[in-house]
């Protein structure tokens, strides 16, 4: 009688033992801690600027004033030469649509269908911009549809490359998987907060700069718990900011003090927070280069 293998070796042979799962925290803690001591290095760097009566982190100000000037010069550049941006981008979309042919032929359907999408949007910006309301409504209308039945043409999954949603469990794909390496994705998350808390702290305390009765309520009510109750009074059934942002708004008055940059400091805190959670989000759906955009 030929002896049945075992149910180990039957395991052993159909399913290799799972990969060792690697510790992911460690890079996340190291990024979580360099994001908070730059945001207390701000922190205390801008208590003082505002007590100077300064622009808080001013030495940054001949940068963002010419991206300021330049960002508006470049705005209204496209918008008096609409047409001429227009033309531009179908000419590109134009040759997108010929390299698709020439490199797939019959094949290339759905690229033909997302530059059609692509087109009716522009043109359809260039329609309202130019004040011809219908034709902007129409265009955009028939972007819509075309973008809709591209996604049931071609839906995301079956993109090459795209990755799977939900993203399936750890062992359960073969062979290497799309994307960068951990680290690298951690240094881009962290360089990706990094710079919009620059952007969010620079010139905090300006447009407006003057207290007014909103923000002394802020102020009382974020300073103790007392305050914080007599918000729970009424905040329930107004529109305002929530009762959470309160609570770490203490904390920050009681390291910074108070004073219109720190209420606005708690603002960034929030704000930053926001950054590798869309991240996450954008990549759980699209992967890498949809997170960081």
């Amino acid at each position: 009688m030929t002896a049945l293998p075992t149910s180990a070796g039957r395991l052993g042979a159909a399913s290799p033992p799972p990969p060792a799962r690697r510790r992911r925290w460690p890079l996340v803690l190291l990024g979580s801690v360099i994001v908070l001591a730059v945001y207390a290095a701000i922190g205390i760097h801008g208590v003082r600027q505002e007590a100077a009566s300064e622009r808080i982190l001013g030495s940054l100000s001949p940068l963002f004033i010419w991206l300021r000037d330049n960002g508006n010069a470049a705005r209204r550049w496209m918008q008096t030469q609409r047409f001429a941006v227009g033309g531009v981008g179908t000419a590109v979309l134009l040759a997108i649509a010929l390299a698709a042919l020439r490199a797939t032929g019959r094949r290339s359907g759905p690229v033909l269908l997302l530059v059609a999408t692509l087109g009716c949007a522009a043109w359809a910006q260039v329609s309202l911009q130019s004040d011809q309301l219908g034709a902007g409504v129409a265009l955009y209308l028939l972007a819509i549809a075309d973008a809709v039945g591209l996604g049931i043409w071609r839906p995301l999954r079956a993109l090459p490359g795209w990755p799977l949603f939900p993203p399936p469990r750890l062992g359960e794909l073969a062979g290497p998987q799309p994307g960068i390496s951990w680290p690298m994705e951690c240094a881009l998350v962290l360089g990706l907060t990094l710079v919009a808390l620059i952007l969010r702290t620079w010139a905090l305390t300006e447009l407006y700069d003057f207290f007014d009765l909103e923000t002394i309520d802020w102020m009382v009510q974020g300073r103790t718990w007392h305050g914080y109750a007599g918000y729970l009074d009424s905040g329930f059934v107004q529109n305002n900011g929530g009762a959470v942002q309160f609570l770490p708004t203490q904390l920050i008055f009681r390291l910074f003090g108070t004073s219109i940059f720190t209420l606005r400091l708690t603002s960034v805190l929030w704000s930053i927070t926001a950054i590798p959670l869309m991240y996450g989000l954008g990549r759980r759906i699209g992967g890498v280069a949809a997170g960081t955009i």
